[in-house]
C-alpha cells in the first residue's frame, strides 16, 4: 500500500511538471509582478498585410507574424488572442480606444514613438512604386512630381511621402486592395506598396494591367508596438525574439519570401571580423586597381550624368504623353478611350467577381443654344465648369468621362440600379442648382440623364455594348420628355419588370422617371 501510495505521489508531480510551460525566457521581479497583476491574454492588434498576415474566408490567420508569434507563445508564460480588423486605419484607431495591447508589426516612427514601445525589428519589407502596364519605362519618386500617387491611410510610407517629397500629389485610399483596383481603374498615376503585398493582391484581384516600376529608397524594420504602459511586456517580447534560434528564422522567412532583420550582437561582431580580414587582403589590390580606374570612372560619370538627363527628360515626356492620351483636353476628366476601357474592365469584374454594375449617361441641356447665343469660347466655360461639379459631387470609386460634345458618363462599380437613379437624381440637382457666370450674368444649366445596371446571375446579352445601348435609349427618353430629368432603361422601353433582388419598386420621384429592375 505505501508502494502504491508513493507511486501516485510521482505521478502526481510529473503531470504538474508536464503541464508547466518550460520558459526559455526568465522574469526579473518587475515583470513577474506585472504578469500577477494582470489577467487574460495579450491583445494583438492584426490586419491582413501579406505575407505577414494572410486572413482566410473563414477568419482563420496565418503568416510570418502569426509563426513569430506562436514562437513568442512557446517562450513566454502568457498566451496571445488575435484581434483582426479590416484594415491598418482601423488598426490604429482601435489601438486609440485601447481595444488592443500591441500591433502585430509596425515600423518606428517619431509619431508612433509618442504611442508606442517598440521590439527590436524582425521582418524587413521593401516599397515599391506601382503603375499600370501602359507605362513602359521604369519610374521613380523625382519623376511622380505634381502626379497624383496612391498610398493607404495610416501607413508609415503616406506620413514620408508627405513629408520628403510635399510635390507629388498624395491621395490616401482605404486599403491595399482599393489602392490596385482605383490605379488599375485609371484613377491615379501611380501607387506605393510593399512588393509583397502589391504581388499578392494583383494575383488574389486577377488584375492584368499593373506592374512594379521602381523603388523608393524607403522600406519597413518590422517590430511590435506595445502599449508604453507596458514597458515589461517590450522587454520580455525583446527576449524572447532573440531566444529564437537563427536557423528557425531563416527558416520562416524563406518560407513567406522575406527579408530577414540586419545582424545584430555577436552574429554582428564575428560577421564584422571576418570581414576585416578579408578586407585587409582585398585593399592592397584595390589601391592598384583604383589608379587605373579613377580617369574612366570620371569618363563614365560625366557620360552617364548625360544620358540619365536625357533619361529622366524622355521618361517625363512619355509619362505626360500616355496621361494626355487618357485625359479629355479641355475638361481634364479622362476621355472617351479611357472611359471605355474602364468600362469593359469593370464589366469583366462584375462577372468574375457576381457583383452588380450601373451606367449612367448624362446629356448637358442646351449646349448647342449656348454656342450659337454666347459663342463656342462659352460653351467650352461651361462645360468645364459643369465637369468640376460633376467631380466634386461623386464620390472617389466612381468614375466619370466626357464622351464627347456635352456628354458625359458614370461607372458605378457593385451598385444596382437604384443607385444609379439615386446618383442621377444628386447630379442632376447639382448642376440645376450651379450658376455658372456667363458675360457678368449667371446662367443656370440642366442635365438630361439615363441609367441602367446589369446584376448577377449574367448571361452572355449583358454586355458592354447592352450597357451603353440601354444607357443611351433612357437618356433619349429624358431628353424627349423635357430634359432635366433622370429616366431608368425601363421606363425609355415601356417595360414591365420583376423588382430586383434586395430593392423596393418605387415609381417616380423628383426629376425620376423610371425603376428600379432589369
Amino acid at each position: 500500500m505505501r508502494r502504491l501510495r508513493s507511486s501516485s505521489v510521482v505521478l502526481t508531480l510529473l503531470a504538474a511538471l508536464a503541464a508547466t510551460p518550460i520558459l526559455a525566457v526568465d522574469l526579473d521581479a518587475a515583470e513577474q509582478a506585472w504578469l500577477e497583476a494582470r489577467q487574460g491574454p495579450v491583445r494583438v492588434g492584426i490586419a491582413e498585410v501579406p505575407p505577414l498576415v494572410i486572413i482566410d474566408e473563414s477568419g482563420g490567420q496565418r503568416g510570418l507574424a502569426i509563426d513569430i508569434y506562436d514562437e513568442l507563445a512557446s517562450r513566454l508564460p502568457f498566451e496571445f488572442a488575435y484581434r483582426a480588423y479590416p484594415n491598418w486605419a482601423q488598426l490604429l484607431e482601435a489601438s486609440r480606444r485601447g481595444e488592443i495591447d500591441v500591433l502585430f508589426a509596425a515600423h518606428e516612427t517619431a509619431e508612433r514613438r509618442e504611442r508606442f514601445d517598440f521590439t527590436a525589428p524582425y521582418a524587413e519589407v521593401e516599397n515599391r512604386i506601382i503603375v499600370r502596364s501602359d507605362t513602359d519605362s521604369a519610374v521613380d519618386l523625382a519623376l511622380l512630381r505634381g502626379r497624383e500617387v496612391l498610398t493607404t491611410a495610416g501607413s508609415a510610407v503616406d506620413a514620408y511621402l508627405r513629408e520628403y517629397h510635399p510635390a507629388i500629389r498624395i491621395r490616401t485610399v482605404g486599403s491595399a486592395r482599393e489602392l490596385l483596383r482605383q490605379l488599375s481603374r485609371g484613377r491615379g498615376d501611380a501607387g506605393v506598396l510593399s512588393s509583397m503585398r502589391a504581388t499578392h493582391y494583383i494575383n488574389e484581384l486577377e488584375i492584368e494591367n499593373l506592374r512594379i516600376a521602381g523603388d523608393i529608397d524607403y522600406g519597413y524594420s518590422l517590430g511590435i508596438a506595445v502599449r508604453p504602459d507596458w514597458p515589461q511586456l517590450t522587454a520580455m517580447l525583446d527576449r524572447a525574439l532573440a531566444e529564437i534560434p537563427a536557423s528557425r528564422r531563416d527558416a520562416l522567412y524563406l518560407k513567406w519570401s522575406l527579408i530577414p532583420p540586419p545582424v545584430t550582437g555577436q552574429s554582428a561582431l564575428r560577421l564584422l571580423a571576418i570581414g576585416l580580414i578579408v578586407l585587409g587582403g582585398l585593399t592592397g589590390m584595390m589601391l592598384l586597381w583604383n589608379r587605373r580606374l579613377n580617369a574612366e570612372i570620371r569618363r563614365r560619370a560625366e557620360v552617364e550624368t548625360r544620358l540619365s538627363a536625357a533619361n529622366e527628360a524622355l521618361t517625363e515626356a512619355r509619362l505626360a504623353a500616355e496621361q494626355q492620351a487618357r485625359t479629355d483636353h479641355l475638361t481634364g476628366v479622362p476621355n472617351r478611350r479611357s472611359f471605355f476601357e474602364t468600362l469593359r474592365m469593370e464589366r469583366n469584374e462584375a462577372v468574375r467577381a457576381e457583383t452588380p454594375l450601373a451606367l449612367v449617361m448624362l446629356q448637358l441641356d442646351g449646349l448647342d443654344d449656348i454656342n450659337r447665343i454666347h459663342g463656342q469660347l462659352t460653351g467650352d466655360d461651361v462645360l468645364i465648369e459643369v465637369a468640376r461639379q460633376l467631380t466634386d459631387t461623386l464620390r472617389a470609386d466612381r468614375y466619370l468621362g466626357r464622351l464627347g460634345g456635352g456628354r458625359f458618363g458614370v461607372i458605378l462599380p457593385d451598385a444596382r440600379l437604384t443607385e444609379a437613379l439615386a446618383l442621377g437624381e444628386t447630379l442632376r440637382l447639382a448642376i440645376e442648382q450651379f450658376e455658372a457666370p456667363v458675360k457678368g450674368e449667371p446662367l443656370r444649366m440642366t442635365l438630361s440623364i439615363g441609367a441602367t445596371a446589369i446584376w448577377p446571375p449574367f448571361s452572355e446579352v449583358d454586355t458592354v455594348e447592352r450597357l451603353l445601348s440601354r444607357s443611351d435609349r433612357a437618356l433619349s427618353r429624358a431628353r424627349s420628355l423635357g430634359g432635366n430629368q433622370v429616366c431608368s432603361h425601363q421606363a425609355a422601353e415601356n417595360l414591365r419588370v420583376l423588382e430586383e433582388p434586395g430593392d423596393p419598386v418605387s415609381g417616380s420621384a423628383a426629376g425620376v422617371a423610371g425603376y428600379p429592375g432589369r
